[in-house]
């Protein structure tokens, strides 16, 4: 049989090759973008100035407590503070009472804080030591549910003025240093702490709800490495904001401009693509929003950012939690995650919390 080789065959065949290499290039530069952005975290250390999210009106002038324990052995060290108002044992103006009965722990997860060293396989030669290494911690996160919080009653018309209650949480047991150490406390110690932990968080809440206060907290600036020149506008604006917000209350005039910077190029986020701002970028936009809105007081808008962040992560309720801020211990948390953080050359405890629980529950938003 004749086999004829036509011109026109080995100009396809050159076009399909060539066709085929710019596709591949085409290929191997497309993720490119994204292997080439790089997000870096900046820790502020920053003062949270906070307002009472419900001022008394200027007639009441004492307050009175009152407790619903149920049937748990539960004693009040500390009767918790109420604005301006005078206490007194009973008959205020106001009643505050405190609800706190019918606790149940639903189950407990042990965790490790450190790492666990792997024993060495049977044969082999003992790896040298590259240093020190921390023993690890075994400590529990104690899924409870209870009916507690507190209603701050008005004794003349008999109307409840402000509420809160809350349902269910997680402890977290302190460290230790073996199992059987963490199993003595979750069997002697861990009810009786978690009452404590439980009043304590209904007093810090009182006082949160009514009173000014102050806290010293770290949030995130972030950058953005990377080859699009949104970037170094994005950078200088976390510049500017980082040196505004450090050891100091930002004012809101004073940071609009990066707000403004920050917002203009989440707008252009392609949430689902390989833009210049995509999901990873988004997010870190998102995060120095929440610090900027949490800083300046403008709790709708970063209950907003919050929202956006949700919509266009999956596992929403989970992932809020990546969207964190560390806080000094009066700081009110849900859920109190504590880490030691070294702040002024010691460590010290921080609470770890979250700007969807600040935008929806402590401002009421």
């Amino acid at each position: 049989m004749l086999h004829l080789k036509l011109p026109f065959a080995k100009t396809a065949s050159a076009k399909r090759s060539k066709l085929f290499l710019l596709a591949l290039a085409i290929s191997a530069l497309t993720p490119l973008a994204g292997i080439a952005q790089k997000v870096d975290a900046n820790k502020v250390w920053s003062t949270l100035k906070k307002a009472p999210v419900m001022k008394l009106k200027p007639e009441f002038n004492t307050y009175s407590v009152s407790y619903d324990f149920g049937t748990l052995p539960v004693q009040a060290k500390e009767k918790p503070e109420l604005q301006d108002l005078k206490l007194q044992e009973a008959d205020g103006d106001l009643n505050l009472k405190i609800t706190f009965n019918k606790l149940f722990i639903v189950d407990k997860t042990q965790k490790t804080e450190g790492t666990v060293k792997a024993p060495a396989r049977p044969g082999t030669k003992p790896q040298k030591a590259e240093g020190p290494v921390e023993p690890p911690k075994f400590y529990s996160l104690v899924n409870y549910m209870a009916n507690y919080g507190y209603d701050l009653l008005d004794k003349k018309s008999g109307t409840t003025l402000y509420a809160f209650k809350k349902k269910n949480d997680i402890f977290t047991t302190p460290a230790f240093n073996t199992v059987s150490e963490l199993n003595t406390y979750l069997k002697n110690s861990l009810e009786t702490d978690l009452q404590a932990h439980i009043l304590d968080k209904i007093n810090k809440r009182i006082k949160y709800d009514f009173a000014a206060q102050n806290f010293e907290v770290r949030v995130a600036v972030n950058s953005v490495t990377g080859p699009s020149p949104a970037f170094a506008e994005i950078n200088k604006a976390s510049t500017d904001f980082a040196a505004l917000a450090s050891e100091k209350t930002p004012s809101k005039e004073a940071v609009q401009a990066q707000i403004a910077v920050w917002e203009k190029h989440l707008a252009t986020a392609d949430w689902k693509g390989k833009g210049a701002i995509n999901k990873k970028v988004a997010n870190a936009l998102i995060e120095n929003l929440c610090a900027a809105y949490m800083l300046t007081g403008d709790f709708a808008k970063l209950k907003e950012k919050v929202d956006l962040f949700e919509k266009n992560n999956l596992g929403a309720a989970g992932n809020a939690s990546t969207l964190a801020f560390e806080a000094d211990q009066n700081y009110p948390g849900s859920n109190p995650s504590v880490q030691a953080i070294k702040r002024k050359d010691k460590m010290q405890n921080y609470i770890k919390s979250n700007y969807h629980e600040f935008s929806y529950d402590l401002v009421g938003a």
